[in-house]
C-alpha cells in the first residue's frame, strides 16, 4: 500500500460472525504494523475486521495486502506467508 505509515497509531474494530452473540470489539495499537500483525496472526479468519489510522481505513483484504507487502516492517509468521 503506497504511502502507508506503519508507525502510526491504529484502531482495530472486530466483529465475529453472529454479531448479536459476539459484540463489536475495539483494540488500540501504538503502531499500525502491530495492529496488522494482530489481525493476521491472532484473529479468526471469519471475523469482520477494520484497521483505521488517521489517513487510512482497511478491511480484511487491505490488511492482508499490507501484511504481505515488501514495506511491512515486522517479521511475518511463517504460516501466514504461505497462505493465499
Amino acid at each position: 500500500m503506497e504511502n502507508f505509515d506503519f508507525a502510526a497509531p491504529a484502531d482495530v474494530y472486530i466483529s465475529d460472525r453472529g454479531y448479536r452473540r459476539h459484540p463489536l470489539r475495539y483494540l488500540r495499537f501504538e503502531r499500525s504494523a502491530d495492529a496488522i500483525r494482530h489481525v493476521m496472526e491472532c484473529e479468526n479468519a471469519d471475523a469482520v475486521v477494520v484497521v483505521e489510522t488517521d489517513d487510512h481505513r482497511a478491511g480484511r483484504a487491505g490488511i492482508r495486502q499490507m501484511y504481505l507487502s515488501a514495506e511491512y516492517p515486522l517479521q511475518r509468521h511463517p504460516a501466514e506467508r504461505s497462505r493465499t
